[in-house]
């Protein structure tokens, strides 16, 4: 998948705040909910791929609204067509690019690839890695912690520069 493709993806999701009481194993998904048109058929993704990744992140019920990081309702809903069920937590970080980027990341952290994860910050134009930032501790609290940071460093020119 190309940059132009992650932009295109986040046009058709949106993120929502994760409810507590949901269980990832009941929840549909991108493949289960969005079909392929009628003539064509989806590729095949390959094992531990991004793809397969983006085809089974859970979403919220159909029909969900999209809630910004304080809790307010976007009342602009024709512009999405699924909610993925991932806590945005409650700051106004995530925005535009940041949601491909962290999708990525996502996969990278839950993939076991965090050597992998680095994005380029805007002020130097240089990778900047999750390992360098973790310094031995790779937990998920600190993974979010080193989004933030890409959040705040790191915007749409950045996808090019990966």
């Amino acid at each position: 998948m190309n940059n132009i493709s992650y932009i295109f993806l986040i046009f058709f999701l949106a993120f929502g705040k994760a409810n507590a009481q949901s269980t990832i194993s009941t929840k549909e998904t991108i493949a289960s909910r969005i079909k392929a048109p009628e003539g064509f058929s989806r590729l095949a993704a390959k094992e531990n791929s991004f793809a397969l990744y983006l085809r089974n992140l859970p979403l919220k019920p159909a029909h969900e609204k999209v809630h910004y990081f304080d809790g307010r309702i976007k009342e602009n809903r024709g512009v999405y067509v699924a909610v993925v069920d991932m806590d945005i937590g409650k700051k106004d970080l995530q925005q535009c690019a940041d949601a491909v980027m962290r999708l990525r990341g996502e996969f990278l952290f839950h993939s076991k690839q965090k050597e992998k994860i680095h994005f380029h910050f805007l002020s130097d134009g240089k990778p900047h890695s999750f390992t360098q930032f973790a310094k031995g501790d790779f937990s998920y609290a600190n993974f979010i912690k080193y989004m933030e940071l890409v959040f705040k460093r790191a915007n749409t020119a950045s996808l090019f520069m990966n």
